[in-house]
C-alpha cells in the first residue's frame, strides 16, 4: 500500500520496508526478507534500538 501511495505521488520510495503480519517473524522469515532486498523490518516485539545487523527487527511504537 505504501508503495502505491508513493507511486501516486510520482515519487520513488526511498526504502523498501516490511511490517510483519501480527509482528511475528523467525529466522526463516528474516532470511527471506534480507534475500528479497528489504531495507528495514518492523515487528511488535523487536529490538527497541536495533543495530545495523538487526535492522529487520525494529520494534513498532504502540498507538494505544
Amino acid at each position: 500500500r505504501i508503495t502505491y501511495l508513493w507511486q501516486q505521488a510520482g515519487r520513488k520510495m526511498p526504502y523498501k520496508l516490511i511490517a510483519y503480519p501480527y509482528g511475528r517473524y523467525d529466522n526463516e522469515v528474516l532470511n527471506s526478507v534480507r534475500s528479497m532486498g528489504y531495507d528495514l523490518g518492523f515487528a511488535v516485539a523487536g529490538a527497541p534500538f536495533p543495530s545495523f545487523e538487526r535492522r529487520w527487527e525494529i520494534s513498532r511504537i504502540s498507538q494505544g
